[in-house]
């Protein structure tokens, strides 16, 4: 399965936030590898993740 679409939108809304993949993976508690593999579409998410990520980077779980 393809995770393209939410990668997408994490990866615009990192950068609107002028955040680094590395910013974001230490306020999600990850590694930066993760952050990519996420945004590239390779990787999907946890609930805990998606909820962390939503929280970060001030969007909707809908959104994504």
């Amino acid at each position: 399965m393809e995770f393209t679409g939410l990668g997408r939108k994490v990866a615009e809304r990192r950068k609107e936030k002028s955040m680094s993949v590395e910013d974001l993976a230490q306020l999600c508690e990850c590694k930066p590898s993760t952050i990519r593999n996420i945004e590239s579409g390779h990787r999907g998410v946890s609930i805990e993740m998606l909820v962390s990520l939503c929280n970060i980077l001030g969007i909707s779980a809908d959104y994504l």
